[in-house]
């Protein structure tokens, strides 16, 4: 692992107040619980076939600390309607996007948007990657 992985893996970075981000599953899902401590019920919205290994790393993360993940698949770029409507109506404590996802990471075309009607619903959104810092996470 050289240097700069290592520095980034083991530090932690909270912005904004509502988004974090950590080097690794378990960093993530320890400062979630540090930073809000009464949120018990996350959501995962990603496509589950091209995000399973890393939705099972977070759900393993979660569970050591208390916190409940759902997970919605969100096949294509048409699901997105139908995850904000989920979002909206469920009200989970926060939204947790994987980075790497190729419909809601930081390449989707739609993410951005996504990540507008969390907020404006009131819902905060934690991240695996940096890149989705940059979309607006």
């Amino acid at each position: 692992m050289d240097l700069a992985r290592a520095l980034f893996t083991s530090a932690l970075l909270l912005l904004s107040g509502s988004t974090i981000v950590a080097g690794t599953h378990d960093d993530l899902l320890q400062s979630l619980k540090k930073q809000w401590p009464d949120k018990q019920q996350g959501l995962v919205v990603c496509n589950m076939q091209a995000s399973a290994e890393t939705v099972q790393a977070l759900t393993a993360a979660a569970g050591k600390v208390g916190i409940a993940l759902q997970v919605f698949n969100v096949a294509n770029d048409q699901d997105i309607d139908a995850a904000s409507g989920v979002v909206k109506g469920s009200r989970p404590d926060f939204v947790l996007l994987v980075d790497q996802d190729p419909v809601l990471g930081a390449s989707g075309k739609l993410t951005k948007k996504f990540i507008q009607r969390a907020s404006s619903a009131g819902i905060p959104t934690a991240t695996t990657g940096e890149a989705l810092l940059k979309i607006g996470a």
